[in-house]
C-alpha cells in the first residue's frame, strides 16, 4: 500500500501565494536598495557616453585638421568656381544674380581668393553703374528720336538734347561721335518741324487775311529766321526745300504788296540826304550813314558827293573799293524797300547795292562808265556816260530787285527795266566806289515796307 505524498504545511503555501514564484527567498537580496541599482546603471550610462564624446571628439578634431588641409584647394576651387560663373553671366541682365552667387559664398574663400572675390563685386558695382548710364544714355537718345519731328515738342527735345550735351565728357570717344551725330540731327530735325508748324500757321494767317501783307510777311520771316538761326538746321537737306517754300510765299505776298494801292505808294519816303541821316541819333554810337576806309561821304548843301579815296586806315585783304552804306540804325537792317536817286556820274561810276551786309550776300548792279577799271562791280547791259545825270529807281522785294533807269538826256535811248533775284535777306543801301571815281546824288530817298 502506498503511502500519500506530505502536503506542504499551511505557511508554506501561504509564502508561495504572496511571492508568486518558487524561487528561494534571499535575505540579502531583499535588503539591497533602488537607488543602488539607478546608480549602477548611470555609471554605467556614463562610461558609455564618455566613450562616444570621445570617440566624437577626436572624429571632429580629425575632421577640423582634415578640413584644415583641404581648405586652401577648396577655397581655390571655389574661386574658380566663382570665376566660371562670372565669366559665363557677363550681361548686364545678369550683374544682380552674379552679385548674389559671389557674396553668399565669399565667406568660405581665404583671404587670398577673399580679396579677388572682394574685386569682382567691385567691378560688378561699376559695371551696373555703367549699365544704369547706359540705359539712361539709351532711353534719352530714343526719346529724343522719337519726339524730333513733332511740332509740339520741340522745346522737349532742347532739353533732352541739353542732358545729353551734359554727359557727353562721360563718353568714350566712338560713342560721343555717335550722340554728338544723334544730337546734330534732332536739333536740325526739330528745328525743321518747328519750322513747317509755325508754316502751316502763317499759311492759315495768310489765307484769312489776304491784304495783311505786313503781319503775312513777319509771320513767314520769323519763321525763316527761326529756321535760320538753327546752324544744324542748315546742314540737312530738307530745309533747303522748306526754305525754298518759305521764299515763295513771302515773294507772292511781296508781289502783291508791290502792286497794291497801300504798297511803296502809301509809304512816307525818308530823305537821306537830311543831314540828321549824317550823325547818331540819341542813345546810339554810330550815324544811319557809315564808309568803309576807301570810301568818303560829304554833304554839300543838298548834295552828296561821294569818292573812293585811298584808305587812310587798314582795310579788309580783299577790299578793292570803298563802300558807304546807310541802314535805319546799327543794329536795323531793311528787307522790303524802295530807293530812288538822281545821281550825276562825273568820274568812273559806282556800285549800287541792294541788301548791304556783311559778307558776300547781296545784290550788285553796277554804274561804271566805260574804261573807268575802278576795281567795282560793273553791269554788263548798261554802260553810263560820265558827265551824264540818271534818275534810278530800285524796288527790293522778296528775292526780287527791279531796276528803271532813266537818262536826263533828252537825246539819250530809252533803258529797258533790268529785273534780278537775290539770296539777300535783309541789309541796308550801299553805294560800292573805286579810288578815284567820284558821283553826286542830288536825290536819294527811300521807302521801307519792312
Amino acid at each position: 500500500m502506498s503511502v500519500p505524498p506530505k502536503q506542504p504545511s499551511l505557511r508554506a503555501r501561504a509564502y508561495r501565494r504572496h511571492h508568486g514564484r518558487d524561487e528561494p527567498y534571499d535575505p540579502a537580496e531583499a535588503k539591497k536598495s533602488p537607488v543602488t541599482i539607478v546608480l549602477a546603471v548611470v555609471s554605467v550610462l556614463v562610461l558609455a557616453g564618455a566613450g562616444i564624446f570621445f570617440y566624437t571628439m577626436m572624429a571632429n578634431l580629425e575632421a577640423e585638421e582634415r578640413a584644415r588641409r583641404e581648405r586652401p584647394e577648396a577655397s581655390r576651387r571655389l574661386l574658380a568656381d566663382l570665376k566660371s560663373f562670372r565669366a559665363s553671366n557677363r550681361g548686364d541682365d545678369r550683374i544682380d544674380v552674379v552679385r548674389r552667387y559671389v557674396e553668399e559664398r565669399k565667406d568660405k574663400l581665404e583671404d587670398t581668393e577673399k580679396f579677388e572675390a572682394e574685386r569682382m563685386l567691385v567691378e560688378l558695382g561699376e559695371q551696373k553703374k555703367q549699365a544704369d548710364f547706359q540705359a539712361k544714355l539709351n532711353r534719352i537718345l530714343n526719346e529724343v528720336r522719337r519726339d524730333q519731328d513733332k511740332p509740339e515738342l520741340v522745346d522737349s527735345v532742347k532739353r533732352k538734347v541739353q542732358e545729353l550735351r551734359a554727359i557727353l565728357m562721360d563718353l568714350d570717344d566712338d560713342r560721343a561721335a555717335e550722340v554728338k551725330k544723334e544730337i546734330f540731327v534732332a536739333l536740325g530735325k526739330s528745328a525743321i518741324a518747328a519750322a513747317k508748324g509755325a508754316m502751316a500757321k502763317a499759311d492759315a494767317y495768310a489765307a484769312e487775311h489776304p491784304n495783311d501783307y505786313l503781319e503775312s510777311t513777319v509771320r513767314y520771316e520769323k519763321v525763316d529766321d527761326e529756321l535760320s538761326a538753327v546752324d544744324e538746321a542748315a546742314r540737312l537737306p530738307e530745309t533747303k526745300e522748306l526754305k525754298s517754300d518759305l521764299t515763295r510765299r513771302m515773294d507772292a505776298i511781296a508781289e502783291k504788296w508791290n502792286d497794291a494801292t497801300r504798297g511803296f505808294e502809301a509809304v512816307p519816303a525818308k530823305n537821306l540826304l537830311d543831314p540828321k541821316e549824317f550823325a547818331p541819333r540819341q542813345g546810339e554810337e554810330k550815324a544811319p550813314w557809315q564808309t568803309s576806309p576807301g570810301a568818303k561821304i560829304g554833304l554839300f548843301g543838298s548834295k552828296l558827293v561821294l569818292e573812293g579815296v585811298a584808305p587812310e586806315r587798314p582795310v579788309q585783304k580783299d577790299e578793292r573799293a570803298g563802300i558807304a552804306f546807310w541802314s535805319p540804325g546799327p543794329k536795323t537792317a531793311i528787307r522790303h524797300y524802295e530807293l530812288r536817286a538822281r545821281v550825276k556820274i562825273v568820274k568812273g561810276g559806282f556800285t549800287l547795292v541792294a541788301r548791304q551786309s556783311q559778307g558776300y550776300l547781296r545784290h550788285t548792279f553796277g554804274f561804271e562808265a566805260k574804261g573807268a577799271g575802278s576795281g567795282a562791280v560793273t553791269n554788263v547791259t548798261f554802260v553810263p556816260d560820265e558827265g551824264t545825270t540818271y534818275e534810278i529807281t530800285e524796288r527790293v522785294f522778296g528775292r526780287k530787285v527791279k531796276i528803271e533807269i532813266f537818262s536826263t538826256k533828252e537825246d539819250d535811248a530809252a533803258i529797258a527795266p533790268v529785273e534780278d533775284s537775290t539770296n539777300a535777306r535783309e541789309g541796308g543801301v550801299g553805294l560800292q566806289i573805286g579810288r578815284g571815281s567820284m558821283v553826286e546824288f542830288e536825290r536819294l530817298e527811300i521807302r521801307i515796307l519792312r
